[in-house]
């Protein structure tokens, strides 16, 4: 975000500031890099197996230094890591996990994982929706689970289907956050 103010507002800001951040922004893409393994996901120190849900985060990084400057992010370490992920699919819907105890987003409910790689594919790679609707799908079910789901699942569902152009059930699932924060201010 401080990255995309100083690209919009150079005229406020001066040369070496913006400069600086450049720079440094292309020592964390270096750094971001060295912890993709030779399989193509990322691993908290470089070594494999990788690690779903920390190779995901990693594709959003990527995505979002793509978006700052032209040129900075080698496209294929971005779809090597999303090949990777869609791979790990499990073909019911959800996604294999390895077993390593300290998985980003640690404890977190297989659903919660689930969106949180799905909405990361959606987001970063355009090319992939139709690769992922058994996992739509699947996340979608939950909703009609017993299964307890957080506005933050809910907030993930929402922008997974937006970014697939389901734009009326999107707006089902924004009008339910916006009921939740409606119910929060009453309390």
């Amino acid at each position: 975000m401080a990255q995309q103010w100083l690209l919009q507002n150079q005229h406020l800001v001066d040369a070496y500031t913006v400069d600086r951040a450049k720079k440094s922004l292309e020592k964390g893409y270096k750094k971001l890099m060295s912890y993709q393994t030779s399989e193509g996901g990322f691993e908290w120190f470089g070594g494999s197996p990788p690690v779903e849900t920390l190779t995901a985060y990693g594709i959003v990084e990527l995505y979002d230094m793509k978006s700052l400057y032209d040129g900075l992010v080698n496209s294929s370490k971005l779809h090597r890591a999303s090949d990777w992920l869609i791979r790990r699919k499990t073909g019911t819907g959800t996604f294999n996990y390895g077993s390593k105890m300290y998985q980003f987003g640690g404890y977190a409910e297989k659903h919660i994982k689930n969106a949180y790689i799905v909405w990361t594919l959606t987001e970063a790679n355009r090319e992939y929706h139709d690769k992922l609707t058994k996992e739509i799908d699947w996340l979608l079910n939950i909703t009609k689970s017993k299964i307890e789901i957080s506005t933050y699942f809910i907030s993930l569902l929402a922008l997974i289907l937006y970014n697939v152009n389901k734009s009326k059930e999107a707006e089902e699932f924004a009008d339910m956050l916006t009921k939740y924060q409606e119910l929060e201010k009453e309390e």
